[in-house]
């Protein structure tokens, strides 16, 4: 699959590990690791070399390495597991200060930025696909279309299907032989998709007892500490944004930033402008900067992380990953931190001017979880003649009845590879730099959660799901019939033209975040469809 990795990336090597910030024991910048692509789809830059980056990053870094933990030198993406150990800055797709999502890769010009809606495609937007239509007079269900609501014009469901028109009489033709329904909605809401139409366990389509189940995730626990000196005034995060005054938070949030404190400062010594044109001013030109890669706006708010082999891991493949966030306010944790002190200012966390903070966080994460999850599908249809809708709500039918996820308690051995993950931190925050700049360990509490059992007992209480998930549909190849969903070339088991090309089909987790390998399924995906039409074309 590596050659499809290439594919995807555009990797920055002037950015790779460049930062004006001082790191011990580091010397940028380094050739471009091999194994990497550099004229794909997607931009990557490594997120030290983003000027809006926060300066905890470096003194995080500074003090693993001083810690014992190596630098990864190669970045986290290396082909070889041991080379993905240690700590350093995170890669992102990001081009000119704007992500480089899967959407703009592929319908923009990366040149300007221009949208080009390719001929053959349509989209329908304000609409949620119910479930997929089959023709069931032959042997074998064959997909011929999907069934969606669409909430224009005061909401109704509709059909597509597929058939082509003549152009003569405009009366349907008979569905293409190559013609296929690609199946990409998540291994949430995939899953939901097929039990709606007759495909899961004990379906009146077909019986796939295993649709919806496997669902994995990467657990993730928190811990926070409080930073006090000169650092606590240069922390920031995108997540300290107020959405309750949105204005008044965005400007507050921008003002904060050094390089923008500059054009302050040539603002007020302009004497021909009073206050209120000074303020102006000073938003037209933060705006302006927002998405140049000079401020946060033009990062994800979060750029330094590790992955480390904990003790359990197999053939020392990195099966905890640290995260590192300038601010408590990750979203994940908003309302789990609800009675610590930091988060009892919420209300009020935007009221200083500099919009700084003086919390961080750093999360763990479980890349190799034993636990597994379940989905408990919603209205499961039970006969052809069920359109499964009275489980749309009247008020709101558009709203998809989402799935509940069952299970994926953590196993003792989860929690405690967590519970090792938390040990790692907390050697790291007590090495200086960190340690000069730490007041003290805000959650747990180093001082009350300090024994083995009683961190692997905090994780457990406090270990939350990463949305991450993928697995519920997965592939198998055709010895894995009975225990699959799709088969190897996607291609969902006991029907024709329907294919599931999203997380859902991993058999297991990746060892990280799932955009990529997502991103990788699809172009295989792609092959794939190619060959099979080539193969029915000459049969």
């Amino acid at each position: 699959m590596m050659p499809y990795f290439d594919q995807l990336e555009d990797h920055d090597v002037t950015t790779y590990y460049s930062t004006t910030m001082p790191i011990a024991n580091y010397s940028p910048p380094l050739p471009k690791p091999k194994s990497r692509g550099s004229s794909g789809l997607f931009k990557t830059i490594v997120g030290g070399g983003m000027a809006g980056s926060s300066p905890i990053g470096p003194y995080f870094i500074s003090s693993a390495i001083a810690a014992g933990f190596p630098l990864a030198t190669l970045g986290f993406n290396d082909a070889e597991a041991v080379n993905r150990i240690g700590f350093g800055f995170y890669e992102f797709n990001i081009r000119n200060g704007i992500r480089d999502s899967v959407a703009k890769a592929l319908l923009s010009n990366p040149q300007d930025g221009t949208c080009t809606i390719p001929s053959n495609l349509y989209i329908q937007t304000d609409a949620t696909v119910h479930k997929v239509l089959f023709e069931t007079s032959s042997t074998v269900p064959r997909a011929m279309g999907v069934q969606y609501f669409s909430n224009q014009n005061g909401g109704s469901f509709r059909q597509v299907r597929l058939r082509r028109s003549s152009h003569s009489n405009l009366q349907p033709l008979p569905i293409q032989r190559d013609a296929e329904i690609i199946l990409s909605a998540g291994a949430i809401l995939s899953s939901q998709i097929l039990a709606n139409s007759g495909i899961s366990k004990g379906g009146f389509l077909v019986d796939s007892p295993n649709v919806g189940n496997n669902l994995q995730d990467h657990p993730v626990v928190a811990i926070s500490y409080r930073v006090q000196g000169d650092l606590s005034k240069s922390i920031l995060s995108v997540f300290q944004m107020d959405g309750s005054n949105s204005h008044l938070s965005f400007e507050t949030y921008l003002k904060s930033f050094p390089n923008n404190n500059n054009n302050n400062n040539n603002n007020n010594n302009n004497k021909n402008n009073n206050n209120n044109n000074n303020n102006n001013n000073n938003i037209i030109t933060n705006t302006t900067v927002m998405f140049n890669n000079t401020s946060v706006y033009g990062t994800p708010g979060f750029s330094v992380g590790g992955f480390l082999a904990s003790p359990w891991s197999k053939d020392n493949v990195p099966d905890i990953q640290i995260t590192v966030f300038p601010h408590t306010r990750e979203p994940h944790f908003m309302h789990k931190n609800q009675h610590d002190d930091v988060s009892a200012q919420s209300d009020d966390h935007m009221h200083n001017a500099t919009a700084t903070s003086t919390n961080i966080l750093v999360t763990v994460a479980l890349l190799q979880p034993e636990s597994r999850n379940t989905l408990a599908l919603v209205g499961v249809a039970t006969n052809n003649t069920s359109t499964n809708t009275q489980s749309w709500s009247s008020s709101s039918p558009g709203h998809f009845p989402l799935p509940q996820i069952q299970g994926g308690n953590l196993t003792h051995a989860d929690a405690s590879r967590l519970a090792w993950g938390i040990t790692q931190i907390r050697k790291i925050m007590s090495t200086p730099p960190l340690k000069d700049n730490i007041q003290y360990e805000v959650r747990p509490g180093d001082e009350y959660i300090q024994e083995t059992q009683d961190v692997i007992q905090y994780v457990k209480d406090n270990a939350m799901r990463n949305a991450h998930w993928s697995g519920s549909t997965r592939m198998g190849n055709d010895n894995d019939e009975s225990d699959s969903v799709v088969d190897s070339r996607l291609r969902v088991r006991g029907v024709e033209s329907l294919r599931i090309v999203d997380a859902g089909i991993m058999p297991f987790i990746p060892n990280g975040n799932t955009h990529s390998t997502t991103c990788v399924i699809a172009l295989r995906a792609v092959d794939l469809i190619l060959m099979d039409q080539d193969r029915e074309l000459k049969e």
